[in-house]
């Protein structure tokens, strides 16, 4: 099959009221008979306009994201479910844009027009009503149920914005959504994962709520096979990690990680996205991960790699050769530790370096954006980084 996340994935973009089969593909949900060409092309072996993506990444040489996922649903039958809330976020991370962080949609009407061509200042947020949002949320979850009897798991990825911060968790609508499943299921053996992506730097004052709300379910659903993920966005370490992740704090995101894992959460993924800012931090963050495994040996954790495909700016593509030793480093150790690690391979991520290093100009815009609009000046941060891109 030319795409297999067509056939087991259905994508809820509720920031924007758009549809995809993937996390990838984005489409005005009402625009049906556009989505069954789009079924019908990608059968066919044609990549329609909708997956210039995945297409541009394949004809440079990189692991696309259809690629990954075929990896994927060849070894496992599931039945995902992606839901993006809002664009509620506490943060503005680098890569990140208005439509999915509503800091980053703040910050943009105050930008200087010479850096409006910056992709994440560019996109705007159209969050769905919460009616609108239930009503497609319900929807997916019921077609879930029905289907669980054909899969050996059906999952609901909840993202946002950061769903610990927005309006869902704070009413504790998931376990409504919960009940709503297990009335329609055929099949109460079909494992139900709940998958949460958190920056897992939501303040301090909030993290023991959202705890008690994971261990209640827990408690209600025990008969059931239930099993609750979170997965960490985060890909470096201290001052990196906040410059990527811009509003956080590092100290903060390690008191609410140890919040979680001393919690019911059955598993702790760390969603590790390698991009041109992170790189030279890969060894030093898979070192706190090991670290957390180590401390809470009781938990089953993982670690998922992955890359930036847009905006191209924060690609591993655009640096030269001398970077690969990061991640050959990185590798290195991950092989000296009981980690077990899922998503791209490092030899995957190490194949793509150096692909467009006629690019680095693109990181240079977000690198002049950080330093003037906030603050934030690389050449401390990241000098060797910073060479690069002013050599």
């Amino acid at each position: 099959m030319f795409c297999n996340r067509i056939h087991n994935e259905k994508h809820l973009r509720l920031n924007e009221r758009k549809l995809g089969y993937c996390a990838k593909m984005k489409m005005p949900i009402h625009l049906e008979n556009r989505h069954n060409e789009v079924v019908e092309l990608l059968d066919k072996g044609i990549f329609p306009n909708e997956c210039a993506l995945c297409k541009n990444a394949e004809d440079e040489g990189i692991k696309s994201w259809r690629q990954q996922g075929n990896d994927f649903h060849q070894k496992h039958n599931i039945h995902r479910i992606e839901v993006t809330l809002d664009n509620t976020c506490n943060l503005a991370c680098g890569y990140c844009y208005a439509n999915l962080s509503s800091v980053w949609e703040v910050e943009a009407k105050n930008t200087p027009k010479k850096f409006e061509n910056l992709i994440a200042i560019n996109a705007k947020p159209d969050n769905a009503s919460t009616e609108e949002s239930f009503k497609h949320i319900y929807a997916a979850v019921r077609q879930g149920a029905i289907n669980a009897k054909n899969v050996e798991r059906v999952e609901l990825v909840i993202l946002g914005g950061e769903p610990f911060f927005g309006a869902f968790f704070k009413n504790n609508n998931l376990s409504p959504l919960i009940d709503e499943y297990y009335k329609l299921t055929t099949n109460h053996n079909t494992q139900f994962m709940i998958n949460i992506f958190t920056n897992c730097n939501t303040p301090k004052n909030m993290i023991d709520k959202y705890v008690k709300q994971i261990e209640s379910i827990k408690d209600k659903y025990k008969t059931k096979d239930i099993y609750i993920m979170l997965s960490i966005s985060n890909e470096s370490t201290n001052s990196t990690s906040e410059m990527i992740r811009y509003g956080s704090k590092w100290e903060n995101f390690k008191h609410n990680l140890d919040k979680f894992f001393n919690s019911k959460v059955d598993r702790i993924q760390f969603h590790m996205t390698v991009c041109s800012l992170s790189i030279t931090k890969t060894k030093e963050y898979l070192q706190y991960v090991n670290h957390m495994h180590n401390k809470y040996p009781q938990k089953k954790i993982a670690v998922t790699l992955s890359q930036i495909y847009e905006p191209k700016g924060f690609s591993i593509s655009l640096l030269d050769e001398s970077f690969k030793k990061y991640l050959t480093d990185a590798k290195k150790y991950a092989e000296s530790t009981n980690l077990l690690f899922e998503g791209l391979t490092f030899d995957e991520l190490i194949s793509s370096i150096g692909k467009n290093k006629d690019k680095k100009h693109l990181l240079q815009d977000y690198v002049e954006y950080y330093k003037e609009v906030r603050n934030v000046d690389l050449e401390i941060i990241e000098p060797g980084l910073h060479t690069y891109l002013y050599s």
